[in-house]
């Protein structure tokens, strides 16, 4: 009699951890690798990629778990209570000289307990753990036996899952289904976790997470300075304008009126040598010139890719709030942000990050603050280039040799280009004692 009353406990047992197995291989599942099986003539993914595709079904497809895991629950209480309770019930009585109120209390609790860890153990920790490890096999191999257990009891479910929706109408809840999508912060911290886990590259890792964060950006985050640009004057004679081409590998220039903040167009150099050709002299540097769209430097990454898909438009001038011309952003540039630095003709030279053999980083001054962050995290204030977040952290404009502490790091201000940063030292942590410097009053 103990081993058929064995059998049922654990044949209980195990119905609860399928169903367990199913719910979780049903929301972990990703439907891509359903629906390539399914692509493949798999009848089964076929089948249950309807169901992972309807929010409605999904619930249903729940519901029957939830459904399974209680009634086995409910079961393998009511049975084991009432077989095994019977089986200890006289060794308390007659050993444990209780009288028989007591002894059948004493044997209902440790029945309780006894199958509570079983049923968590074997029924619920084991079979989750398998079908997050596994999912798509799992799911697969608990298709059948649930779509079995949804037509049985189709009615039931369909009251359980209709009495839910109502309950939460009343308390004006809405109904939430079981497929989730992920927000920006989720997908962040899943790139982290595959990055820990050895499943992303250090280089795939900083791309994917640049990409996700470039709409955010502001297009004064992202754009080449002025003063980091060859602009020519439209006055500009023939000479000049030679000479500039001759002494540049740009294949565009922007051109401006009375001063650089004064942008008026593009000048290309193939349309300027095409003049040539067909004329034999260069005609007004004004009648070459393309126009290009302007976009406002507060206005985000997002805004000026639907500014430039609109316009056809490889690239923009930046202007600030009083129109002046600060900056030219290109796709180039963009390209640039989400897979890392590529070769633009616009950039100068020196603009990378340096390892010296002293262990002192050499960080450019322009650098873009995000792209510094992973260098120095503690130095991060919201100004846009690591300059700049010197200068307000220092609330002045720095020296040649002016050095900063901030969370015990010492920074040097190697160099300054008139009252522009054009790079910092980052000294290694052994050489910051007995140093001078200048507090930032930040000690992060």
């Amino acid at each position: 009699m103990i081993l058929f009353v064995t059998f049922v406990i654990l044949f209980l047992i195990l119905v609860n951890a399928f169903y367990v197995a199913a719910e979780f291989a049903a929301v972990s599942v990703r439907r891509n690798m359903v629906r390539e099986m399914a692509e493949n003539g798999s009848r089964v993914a076929v089948h249950l990629l309807k169901i992972l595709e309807n929010t409605k079904e999904l619930d249903r497809y729940i519901a029957a778990c939830q459904f399974g895991i209680t009634i086995s629950s409910l079961v393998l209480g009511a049975y084991g209570q009432v077989e095994l309770a019977a089986y200890l019930f006289p060794l308390f009585e007659r050993f444990g000289g209780m009288d028989s109120v007591m002894a059948n209390s004493a044997a209902a609790l440790v029945v309780l307990i006894g199958l509570t860890v079983f049923q968590v153990i074997l029924g619920e920790l084991m079979p989750k753990s398998l079908a997050l490890q596994f999912p798509k096999q799992a799911a697969l191999y608990t298709y059948y036996p649930m779509r079995w257990t949804l037509a049985f009891f189709a009615w039931f479910i369909d009251f359980l899952n209709g009495s839910g929706l109502l309950l939460l109408k009343l308390f004006r809840l809405p109904p939430g289904g079981h497929q989730h999508i992920h927000s920006q912060q989720e997908i962040n911290m899943l790139l982290d976790e595959s990055h820990q886990g050895g499943m992303l590259e250090e280089d795939e890792h900083e791309r994917l997470h640049s990409a996700l964060s470039l709409a955010e950006r502001t297009v004064e985050q992202i754009m080449i300075p002025r003063f980091q640009l060859v602009c020519l004057d439209v006055d500009a004679t023939q000479e000049d304008i030679l000479n500039m081409i001759a002494d540049r590998p740009h294949t565009h220039i922007p051109v401006y009126e009375g001063n650089r903040e004064s942008v008026i167009g593009m000048l290309h150099i193939k349309d300027m040598v095409a003049a040539y050709a067909e004329k034999g002299i260069l005609p007004p540097l004004r009648s070459m010139l393309r126009q290009v769209p302007c976009v406002m430097e507060m206005q985000t990454v997002e805004m000026l890719m639907a500014r430039l898909r609109e316009d056809r438009a490889k690239e923009a001038f930046v202007l600030d709030e009083y129109g002046k011309f600060v900056g030219l952003v290109t796709l180039e540039r963009l390209l640039g942000e989400m897979v890392g630095d590529i070769d633009e003709e616009f950039i100068r030279s020196g603009e990378k990050v340096e390892n010296l053999p002293d262990g002192s980083v050499r960080i450019p001054g322009m650098m873009r603050a995000h792209k510094a962050e992973c260098l120095v995290p503690f130095l991060m204030n919201g100004a846009t280039t690591v300059g700049g977040c010197v200068i307000k952290h220092m609330s002045c404009i720095p020296k040649d040799g002016d050095r900063l502490i901030i969370a015990g790091r010492v920074l040097v201000v190697e160099k300054m280009d008139h009252n522009r940063v054009s790079s910092i030292l980052l000294l290694p942590p052994e050489r910051k004692e007995n140093e001078f410097a200048m507090e930032s009053g930040v000690d992060a």
